[in-house]
């Protein structure tokens, strides 16, 4: 399992040992958080006309505004696509397992981690497994080779105190099997990364650059 992110995001996760959580709405997918066609077909109201429809949608996206989601790939393998759609030529993957994700999260408040389901939202019938979660955890097909894990949190009172952000306490070393840094960036950056884990005491996670584009030596 992978979190892609551009140098920045890293440097505020050791910071503050707390993992970043975006607002659903203000992620890049349009869609998020929406329903297929036919769970809308099942769920909005059938009866009491378009004010009653209207309703149901409005709290839709009510929701995507109290909704907050850390992303994560689920694969085994770098991802060259993952590399260079969201972390950059500084950009660096931090490599974990969802048991230690969850070891690491030692937040008091409540969170879920589940897997993305891709669907086709014209055509596909689906009902979530989540109830109320239910959209945040469905993304269109086009998506598909993200293969995304995710570490959500609902929090009601954000829709009064709006933020495009929260944090959740996290024990770094528990969280990290290795660090990996773009195979675009550049090597001086390798040490770097490496003198500023081991002065908030994370000298003991291996680091290394990716080695997705070097030369093949046989």
């Amino acid at each position: 399992m992978w979190r892609y992110m551009n140098l920045e995001g890293f440097l505020a996760l050791i910071c503050s040992g707390k993992l970043s959580l975006s607002r659903l709405d203000c992620l890049d997918d349009p869609w998020e958080g929406t329903w297929p066609r036919s769970i809308l077909e099942t769920r909005l109201p059938q009866k009491g006309g378009v004010s009653s429809k209207t309703g149901f949608l409005l709290d839709t996206d009510r929701l995507k505004r109290i909704l907050f989601v850390s992303c994560w790939h689920g694969s085994a393998h770098e991802s060259a696509a993952l590399w260079a759609t969201y972390s950059g030529r500084a950009g660096i993957a931090i490599k974990s397992t969802i048991r230690k994700l969850k070891v690491a999260l030692t937040d008091e408040r409540a969170f879920h981690i589940g897997s993305v389901t891709y669907l086709d939202f014209e055509k596909d019938k689906y009902t979530p497994p989540f109830g109320t979660l239910g959209s945040v955890f469905l993304k269109r097909r086009s998506f598909e080779h993200e293969r995304e894990i995710r570490v959500v949190r609902l929090d009601g009172k954000l829709l009064l105190e709006p933020t495009k952000s929260l944090q959740l306490d996290c024990k770094i070393p528990e969280l990290i099997d290795k660090i990996y840094l773009s195979p675009r960036c550049d090597d001086w950056l390798v040490p770097h990364v490496k003198l500023l884990l081991d002065r908030f005491g994370f000298g003991k996670i291996p680091v290394q650059k990716s080695d997705l584009y070097a030369e093949r030596m046989y």
